[in-house]
């Protein structure tokens, strides 16, 4: 048997996107609907999982309506970003909670609280994560500690989850509650040694196990659709991820040390390929782990975050930016940005020698401000790994103009490896084939590659410009 067309569902931010592909990658059609994000002071930034619900039944019925009837949906995958969080009640399913994006700011006075202490050192210990304001820790100890008193149910008795994960929850008629290994491992709540949730963690928030979910490989679910309309049911829901497995599944070639640099709208992510190596946990370093063509694998793991001041002080939303040709300037102008900050209001530091204006030259600094970051990021992962990272795969969800591409690549002297997120789909199918046991196709990779065309000592100089700054303004 192999498999035909895959209905894929993507959770980013506040959207959700319906795609179906066939199986050799192709999209078919999609369709994307936003939900609404609503922002209160009791409640913080939340969505309410019933719109969120709504917003996909009514992609998904637009896809199915603009298909020819031959297009039938054969398979269902969900991929999601583990950036919410909601209670449900267990037997009824109904939402107890609005769903709680992590960014919200509520849990700041709780982290402060906690980050001297012994929680901490356990937390990196187990987890293998750095604890952060904007940690999903962080955020439950907040809420059952001060906004459960906005609520009357019992969390002890009840489903934690994210959206994307109560997706899934409907999407089969109540019956699947679980979450894939790749995800769980992202969210500070994973034992890597027992390959579980920590119980130690659970029972410092006074929870138990079964408030989460069971953990499973991320291509080997064994669900199917029921209940929810407009799908018929008894379709296969074959796989739930986390976006940054879609990263790597684009060639299954991929080897230790290499390198994924993923800009989205928010975030920039670096990801160094592992292998089957357990590195020292005390470095402040994330890891996390990936599985693909049913091999598993770790990942160390850093990001850095594009901050609000960008929405005031350009003309334009950062995806816009990304899209459109940077110009070559020698102008001494640079963002200078906190490397070790996830905060989004983070302080920054606008350096302009040239005399140039605002409006001419802030996009291009603050691109260059994000590439400079990650190129300290690097250093640390080679200083971590003792791997030089040897290719540098470069993915999106934006349409990054390749201007954009270039000037990173000067900035890091290294040639990148350009990938069409289109061969993300074919990955996929590709996963699920494997998974089947069933390796009709192969699957071709194409890319592009851009080389750095600033002389290096050039480039060098330009970065300890930047650095001198950065050390000034951060490290005394």
């Amino acid at each position: 048997m192999s498999l035909s067309n895959l209905l894929l569902i993507e959770i980013q931010n506040h959207t959700v996107t319906v795609s179906l592909c066939n199986s050799v990658g192709k999209v078919l059609d999609k369709k994307s609907r936003l939900f609404d994000c609503h922002h209160s002071n009791d409640f913080g930034k939340y969505a309410d999982a019933n719109e969120f619900l709504y917003a996909t039944r009514s992609a998904i019925n637009s896809l199915i309506v603009s298909l020819p009837k031959r297009h039938a949906i054969h398979s269902i995958g969900i991929v999601g970003q583990m950036d919410t969080f909601l209670f449900c009640d267990q037997e009824s399913g109904m939402v107890l909670t609005p769903s709680f994006y992590l960014e919200d700011d509520r849990a700041l006075d709780t982290y402060m609280n906690i980050k001297n202490t012994s929680i901490i050192r356990n937390y990196k210990d187990i987890t293998h994560q750095s604890l952060s304001r904007y940690s999903l820790f962080t955020h439950l100890k907040w809420f059952l500690e001060k906004g459960m008193s906005l609520f009357s149910f019992s969390p002890q008795r009840s489903l934690c989850m994210s959206l994307e994960l109560y997706l899934l929850f409907n999407l089969t008629g109540l019956e699947a509650f679980q979450q894939d290994l790749v995800s769980a491992s992202s969210t500070g709540f994973f034992d890597f040694k027992d390959k579980d949730f920590s119980s130690i963690i659970i029972k410092d928030l006074k929870l138990n196990r079964k408030c989460f979910p069971e953990l499973v490989s991320p291509f080997a679910m064994q669900q199917k659709s029921k209940g929810f309309i407009p799908l018929k049911d008894g379709i296969p829901v074959n796989f739930l991820t986390h976006s940054s497995v879609k990263n790597w599944l684009f060639d299954s070639q991929i080897q230790c040390g290499a390198l994924n640099i993923h800009i989205s709208n928010r975030h920039i992510s670096l990801e160094q390929h592992m292998g089957l190596e357990m590195l020292d946990s005390n470095n402040f370093v994330s890891k996390s782990l990936v599985v693909k063509a049913q091999e598993e694998f770790y990942c160390l793991k850093d990001s850095i975050t594009v901050p609000f001041f960008s929405d005031k002080l350009l003309s334009l939303p950062f995806s816009d930016i990304v899209s459109k040709q940077v110009v070559f300037s020698n102008s001494q102008s640079w963002v200078v940005l906190n490397p070790d900050s996830s905060d989004l209001n983070q302080e920054f530091a606008l350096i302009n020698k040239g005399g140039d204006s605002l409006d001419y030259m802030f996009e291009r600094a603050l691109l260059e401000g994000l590439f400079n970051v990650l190129r300290l990021k690097i250093a640390n992962f080679e200083t971590v790994s003792a791997l030089t990272p040897h290719t540098f795969y470069c993915t999106s969800t934006l349409d990054i103009h390749d201007s954009v591409w270039q000037l990173c690549a000067d900035i890091f002297q290294h040639p990148l490896v350009i990938v069409d997120m289109e061969q993300s789909h074919l990955g996929f199918m590709s996963e699920l084939q494997d998974s089947m046991h069933n390796k009709s196709f192969s699957k071709p990779y194409q890319s592009k590659i851009i080389t750095p065309v600033q002389d290096p000592i050039s480039s060098y100089a330009r970065y300890q410009s930047w650095l001198s700054y950065y050390q000034k303004i951060f490290k005394n």
